[in-house]
């Protein structure tokens, strides 16, 4: 996942929303608002 500063998030999609995505990076939980993300990969 590559957010659109240029910062890759390497996880695992735990849940989404209507307007975010819950990954777990490294052991711990992140919430992405979709806005800000330019790339998913699987």
């Amino acid at each position: 996942m590559c957010i659109l500063k240029g910062v890759r998030i390497l996880g695992t999609i735990e849940g989404h929303d209507k307007y975010s995505i819950m990954v777990k990076s490294n052991g711990k939980q992140q919430t992405l608002y979709k806005h800000s993300i330019f790339t998913i990969v699987r």
